[in-house]
């Protein structure tokens, strides 16, 4: 179960149900994180991949936390940021698919992200990736002529 009070003060509550279980526990929580979409993406259910946005209709709040997280789930409050919305652009996982390959290497090593804002009146879209340990993120394809980028996936060769 998410919840999400974003609208008000900012605040996400996290809670994961074990299947089977009766019983809810709170896994995270913040009050300066406008948390905008969740996955899950190992198999040991310790860590989620977030995306983060102040920019959001009817979101204002510090823009400079905007971005990509890894959240772990074992109650310890730890979002390890993997990159930083750039310039004004807000972050977007995969708004297709919610598999995991959808937004992070087969392997779970790396991640794919798509940034869109606006400049001027074309929008402008970005893809990027990077490691899920953190570090620089490397763009591969960035427009702003109206064109739409989108992050579709990852494949093994």
């Amino acid at each position: 179960m998410l919840c999400s009070r974003k609208w008000r003060k900012q605040r996400l509550c996290t809670k994961a149900i074990k299947i089977g279980s009766s019983s809810a526990s709170q896994v995270f929580s913040s009050s300066t994180l406008a948390i905008t979409a969740v996955r899950v993406f190992d198999n040991t259910n310790n860590f989620l991949l977030a995306t983060t946005s102040n920019s959001n209709m009817g979101v204002s709040g510090d823009r400079s936390k905007d971005g990509l997280y890894k959240i772990a789930t074992n109650g310890s409050n730890n979002a390890i940021p993997l990159v930083a919305a750039g310039n004004e652009l807000i972050p977007v996982l995969n708004s297709n698919s919610q598999y995991y390959w959808s937004n992070v290497s087969r392997d779970r090593s790396l991640y794919a992200l798509e940034e869109y804002g606006s400049q001027g009146t074309n929008a402008s879209y970005s893809i990027l990736y990077g490691s899920m340990n953190g570090g620089a993120s490397n763009t591969i394809a960035s427009i702003n002529d109206g064109t739409e980028l989108a992050v579709t996936g990852w494949t093994t060769m």
